[in-house]
């Protein structure tokens, strides 16, 4: 609903999907807060679920760690990760051209 996907694309914050791929949900944290106040069955799935998951230490991972650095530049470090954003190169004088 705030934010732009065409924007976020750009910045690299999701991946490069067609736009219909992105439904906005509003504030599902809350909703989803909500649900787990008021419904045993929520609460039931979401113990459930949290005795299932899996600790890993990504930081050890060195690919991980390669891409994951890459990913914190806005825009993305790699541009081919973005085909429908355009590319701006540097001028000789060091501004966008």
């Amino acid at each position: 609903k705030h934010i732009d996907p065409r924007q976020a694309i750009t910045l690299g914050m999701l991946p490069d999907l067609p736009l219909s791929t992105y439904v906005p949900v509003g504030n599902s944290s809350l909703r989803g807060a909500e649900r787990i106040l008021l419904s045993e069955e929520c609460r039931r799935r979401s113990m459930e679920i949290g005795r299932k998951i899996t600790y890993i230490e990504l930081n050890v991972n060195q690919e991980f760690m390669i891409r994951f650095s890459g990913s914190l530049f806005i825009p993305h470090t790699d541009p081919n990760l973005f085909p429908s954003v355009p590319v701006f190169k540097e001028d000789s004088a060091g501004g966008s051209a």
